[in-house]
C-alpha cells in the first residue's frame, strides 16, 4: 500500500507514523498526517489506538543476578522513555518525515489522544477474538458480524477467565 501510495495511486494510506519514513522524499506528492477522524460531533478529542505489538526482553534462566538485570533494564527503558521517545517525535517525525509545519502539529495532536483498549492490547491471548473480530468482519458481509461475535463467545470467556488466572498469578493472588 504503500507503493501505491508514493505512486499517487491511493488518496488515503491508513497507518502508522512510522510509515511517514518510507513515504517521505519518495513521494512525488506532497502529502499530509492527519489523525484518524472523531466518530461523531460528541466524540471530545480525536482518539489514535496504539498498535497491539510491544517489545519484550528476555533475560536467560541462567542468569544469578535476576534483581540487577531487571533493574537496570527498567532504568534503561525509562531513560529511553524519556530521551529517544521526544527525540524520535521532535526530530524525525515532525522535522524530517513531516512534509509541512501542519503535518507536525498534526502529530502532536494524534500523540496527544493515544489509547488503548483492554482487548486489544490482549487480542492474542483471545486467539484473535474479540480483538481482530473487527479485522476479519471487514472481509465478510456486515450481516455475518452478530453469528461472528455468538460463534466466539464460549471460546472468548474461557480465554478471558485463563487471562485472568495469568494476572492472578503474576502478581501473586
Amino acid at each position: 500500500m504503500q507503493k501505491d501510495f508514493r505512486d499517487g495511486n491511493m488518496l488515503l494510506l491508513p497507518g502508522w507514523l512510522y510509515m511517514a519514513k518510507n513515504i517521505c522524499g519518495s513521494s512525488v506528492d506532497d502529502y499530509g498526517i492527519i489523525p484518524y477522524p472523531k466518530f461523531d460531533d460528541e466524540q471530545e478529542k480525536y482518539l489514535t489506538l496504539v498498535h497491539d505489538g510491544t517489545t519484550i526482553y528476555c533475560i536467560p534462566s541462567t542468569c544469578t543476578s535476576m534483581k540487577m538485570v531487571s533493574a537496570v533494564t527498567e532504568a534503561l527503558c525509562a531513560e529511553s522513555w524519556r530521551t529517544v521517545t521526544p527525540a524520535y517525535f521532535e526530530v524525525a517525525l515532525k522535522n524530517r518525515y513531516a512534509s509541512d509545519m501542519h503535518s507536525a502539529a498534526m502529530i502532536d495532536l494524534i500523540r496527544a489522544g493515544i489509547t488503548t483498549d483492554y482487548f486489544y492490547a490482549n487480542n492474542y491471548s483471545f486467539t484473535g477474538m474479540p480483538g481482530l473480530l473487527c479485522r476479519t468482519a471487514m472481509g465478510s458481509k456486515l450481516s455475518a458480524i452478530p453469528s461472528q461475535i455468538k460463534s466466539a463467545q464460549k471460546m472468548t470467556d474461557k480465554a478471558l477467565k485463563e487471562l485472568i488466572e495469568d494476572y492472578k498469578a503474576l502478581v501473586g493472588q
